[in-house]
């Protein structure tokens, strides 16, 4: 009898709980309502589902990387407009149909989508690396190429993580090409043989360090680093 005692308060409590939480967000739209008016409540509430659902098809077709079809059925989207609190959504779409006019190679859309998402999201590591990859593959303009990917590291720091390993490497790259050889060895030198880093990106470093010491016409340091890699690919 005691435990049946029990067991009805605590179906009760449940009851309450819910009817409690039905009626203050039953409350919560209402004032919604009367601040905004029925008109203008009726519009915010549709738009925010439309860029709810709008968020995560673009996501889907992204992981799919089908980038012409997410251009040609976001390409008039204004993100901008979106009733969405979060900022941080708002930057994400841009950066989103960024990618896909990164990949398509249209380089100046890219370009004015990540600068419009980094306005909402202005230390977003990924809108700074879809802009810089662009800069330096799709625009070819080095210099802001150099500068997007050093704003990266002063974000990220040097660590052993993804973004900055392959920044780094980004940098080196261009430095590089544009014979500036000491910088570009002064830049893999912040990893240097450091032995932690995964397999990976170790041999991607070595390579680095070999096309370097070769625009240096150092024959035999390239080769040196060249073998490593080659030797650390061959135990994976």
């Amino acid at each position: 009898m005691k435990h049946l005692f029990l067991f009805s308060i605590i179906i009760l409590f449940n009851h309450c709980s819910t009817v409690y939480a039905k009626v203050l967000i039953s409350k919560l739209k209402d004032n919604t309502q009367t601040q905004l008016g029925p008109k203008l409540y009726t519009q915010w509430h549709h738009q925010e589902e439309v860029s709810s659902l709008t968020i995560k098809k673009m996501r889907a077709i992204a992981q799919e990387r089908k980038w012409k079809d997410l251009i040609e059925q976001f390409s008039q989207e204004n993100f901008s407009n979106w009733n969405t609190e979060s900022p941080i959504i708002k930057a994400e779409a841009f950066h989103l149909r960024a990618q896909a006019y990164y990949f398509t190679k249209n380089g100046k859309e890219s370009e004015m989508d990540c600068k419009a998402g980094l306005v909402l999201n202005p230390k977003s590591e990924l809108l700074l690396l879809t802009l810089a990859d662009n800069y330096a593959n799709n625009l070819h303009d080095e210099e802001q190429a150099l500068s997007t990917y050093r704003k990266i590291i002063s974000l990220t720091g040097q660590t052993n993580g993804w973004l900055p390993i392959s920044t780094t490497l980004a940098i080196a790259s261009i430095l590089t090409d544009q014979v500036k050889t000491n910088e570009a060895l002064a830049v893999l030198d912040q990893y240097g043989d450091n032995k932690t880093m995964a397999p990976v990106w170790r041999i991607k470093i070595l390579r680095a360090y070999g096309h370097a010491y070769a625009a240096q016409g150092k024959e035999k340091e390239s080769l040196a680093k060249f073998r490593e890699a080659l030797l650390l690919e061959a135990q994976k």
